[in-house]
């Protein structure tokens, strides 16, 4: 039966005290060191985490002294783990034959089709591909940990869900590819291993991405929600002037989007940006000139999907914002027109600069 539903024993205890023969209070040290050097707001959970921090710490040591394989048995206590929160989260009840449907009749594509356990898919495909990428950045820089954690988050999350959208009703997320939406899919049409045998004819697919584009998005995301605001002044000059709000509101709406809570909308805004300027080449982007193609293209722009999607949820998103983050006691719906469209360009444009930061450092 398909074992894609287990989920690894974690030795916490071990790793949490590895160190304390070596020097009590050690693991302490290098949580608050991870935590600096990070800028994690206080709001983090998962990634103020000790356990993760001390296997990074491990996975740093390795690959400064050239001992991959350390660096990778390290990375792959992260990645077990980060498994498990990404398969309870995506799918709490998981049924090993429904699953197993999933798994032998998916895309050939998808690498869950080309490994019979997650653990050799963790062990031989993505902890090395990982590794292996973001080794170079360790050794220039200790705080480049951050980026590998993100990468393996980021991997692991587009494993089980992607492409995914807002239900503007609800607020909740909709995911279009990764295995949660097949496994519901096969669940709902009661499609199991004993049910149907491998086949070409099956309409279980996925049209999951590994592409540099889907990574970056994610990077650009996690830097976004799980950062403390960092914008010159500059850049917020220029959205005041742009957008002609009040200077109050236009630094408290930049400073909210930094916020796991709207983790998906700020995902989905960043998705639909890059549609919108995917032509673009890297020096355009890094250019002085490239908020004024953003709003060329977005914030001027009409009648495309696009354009009005990321309207919608910038709209989504301002009403919580307003109640939650700034506390104006005013609901956003009162609005006229050309006061919300004044906060979107504040939305709009605080992404962008995380894009262009993001590419162009």
């Amino acid at each position: 039966m398909c074992t894609y539903c287990i989920s690894f024993n974690i030795p916490e205890s071990d790793v949490l005290n590895i160190f304390n023969d070596f020097k009590p209070g050690f693991v302490k040290e290098i949580n608050v060191a991870f935590i600096h050097d990070w800028e994690l707001p206080s709001s983090s959970i998962m990634a103020a985490s000790p356990y993760y921090h001390i296997l990074l710490f491990i996975v740093l040591i390795g690959a400064k002294t050239g001992n991959d394989q350390l660096a990778q048995a390290a990375l792959n206590l992260l990645n077990f783990r980060m498994y498990n929160g990404r398969k309870t989260s995506s799918i709490p009840y998981c049924d090993p034959a429904t699953m197993a449907f999933v798994i032998q009749n998916m895309n050939k594509k998808f690498i869950c089709s080309k490994f019979d356990t997650p653990f050799e898919m963790l062990t031989n495909y993505f902890t090395p591909t990982i590794y292996t990428k973001y080794k170079s950045y360790l050794l220039k820089d200790s705080a480049e940990t951050k980026r590998l954690f993100n990468a393996s988050f980021s991997r692991l999350r587009q494993l089980f869900r992607s492409d995914g959208i807002i239900d503007l009703k609800t607020g909740k997320s909709i995911y279009r590819s990764g295995i949660q939406p097949l496994y519901y899919e096969a669940k709902n049409k009661n499609l199991k291993i004993t049910t149907t045998s491998a086949s070409s004819n099956s309409d279980i697919s996925s049209s999951l991405s590994g592409s540099q584009l889907s990574d970056d998005i994610d990077s650009i995301v996690h830097s976004i929600s799980m950062n403390l605001p960092a914008y010159d002044q500059k850049f917020i000059d220029y959205v005041i002037d742009q957008s002609t709000a009040q200077k109050y509101n236009v630094i408290k709406i930049l400073n909210s989007l930094h916020s796991l809570q709207y983790h998906d909308f700020i995902r989905e805004i960043c998705e639909s940006i890059f549609r919108r300027i995917e032509d673009l080449k890297q020096n355009e982007i890094c250019a002085e000139t490239f908020y004024t193609l953003v709003q060329q293209r977005i914030i001027s722009s009409k009648h495309n999907p696009d354009v009005n999607r990321i309207k919608d949820l910038c709209d989504k998103l301002l009403t919580d914002m307003l109640k939650t983050k700034i506390a104006i006691p005013v609901d956003y719906a009162v609005f006229k027109n050309t006061t919300r469209a004044k906060l979107r360009r504040c939305v709009i444009l605080g992404v962008a600069y995380n894009i262009q930061k993001f590419r162009c450092k």
